[in-house]
């Protein structure tokens, strides 16, 4: 009854003034020769579209306003060039049956753009269509349990210690339901990952940085209800850019949690009340090591970009002007606590 073709067709062109990317890509063919149309396949024609948050663009700008902090901006985009852009490298797309909630269909596309528009050709019927992509070659995060809509998951790699995400995670999802499969559908993916930015004022101080982490944010998303996870949430490595005098520790990670997690009695009293952390190392010119962990009240979210600004001491301290930042420290650190600095 049905006859599939070999071939994939792709046409890629340009819209208007900003030069917007579309890939038409029929993914199978079918044709019926019965009269009883109800076991025949149906086209799904759906456009796919990264949306990239405005307040991820914009923060640097907003919040690195000096001249120093404007060339350290600069410095910070290079650096984030592969995060803050919309056009998708990888994308990744499955269709799961209603009901049994089984993989029906998966196909990946790179596209280089910030749109993907398709038909899919599937057995009547309706769907879920769980749509990811990557700004870049993703190492360090990978899908699992994608054979089911209610196992697929984006699951960061599981050790003490990461590194940073080297790409922009997106999801979208839709229902492809066979009484609209006359229009297209349109899927929105919005990005899952975020940006902690820590920018350090040297202020003279004879200490010296030496590294940072970010610690408290998620270990995975399950895509079927958009919930991150925290089974195993690790230390995420930051990268180091220098700029105007100024020095920026930033991560790409997924979000923390919304809301305080419980704190022991024998946690700092700046630690009440806070929902992710950041570990801060310094070495004053006698050789000793200084441990300055960050307490964030707000939440990192999602598509967003948290800025954070601290002066140092010449105690090898960080201080910090923003009430929802609280800081404690260790004087005279030893390596080899909590894990193990790499200095």
């Amino acid at each position: 009854m049905m006859k599939q073709t070999k071939n994939i067709i792709a046409a890629v062109r340009k819209q208007g003034a900003s030069v917007l990317l579309l890939a038409c890509v029929p993914l199978a063919f079918a044709s019926c020769i019965d009269e009883d149309l109800s076991e025949c396949g149906v086209d799904y024609a759906i456009d796919y579209r990264l949306e990239l948050s405005t307040s991820l663009r914009l923060s640097l700008d907003q919040e690195l306003v000096t001249p120093a902090e404007q060339q350290l901006a600069e410095a910070l985009k290079s650096a984030l060039s592969d995060i803050i852009t919309d056009k998708a490298k990888v994308v990744d797309l499955s269709f799961f049956t209603f009901g049994s909630g089984k993989l029906t269909k998966h196909q990946t596309f790179n596209p280089d753009a910030n749109s993907l528009s398709l038909t899919v050709y599937m057995d009547r019927g309706d769907y879920h269509n769980i749509a990811l992509a990557a700004t870049q070659k993703e190492d360090e995060v990978h899908i699992d349990g994608a054979s089911t809509f209610s196992g697929i998951n984006l699951r960061q790699m599981e050790a003490d210690t990461v590194d940073a995400h080297s790409a922009a995670l997106y999801m979208g999802y839709e229902q492809l339901l066979i009484d609209q499969a006359s229009s297209r559908f349109y899927v929105p993916l919005y990005m899952q990952n975020a940006v902690p930015v820590l920018v350090v004022n040297p202020n003279n101080s004879p200490a010296r940085l030496l590294a940072a982490y970010t610690r408290r944010t998620a270990s995975g998303l399950l895509c079927a209800d958009s919930t991150f996870v925290y089974d195993h949430s690790a230390v995420m490595r930051t990268r180091r850019v220098d700029g105007g005098g100024l020095t920026a520790y930033y991560t790409v990670c997924f979000p923390s949690a919304n809301t305080a997690i419980s704190r022991s009695a024998d946690d700092p009293v700046e630690a009440q009340g806070s929902i992710w952390e950041m570990d801060v190392y310094t070495q004053l010119p006698d050789d000793k090591y200084v441990k300055n962990t960050l307490y964030i009240k707000d939440p990192l979210k999602a598509g967003e970009m948290q800025v954070i600004k601290v002066k140092l001491t010449d105690e090898g301290e960080l201080v910090s002007d923003n009430p929802e930042v609280g800081v404690s420290v260790e004087l005279d650190w030893k390596p080899g606590g909590d894990f193990e600095v790499e200095i």
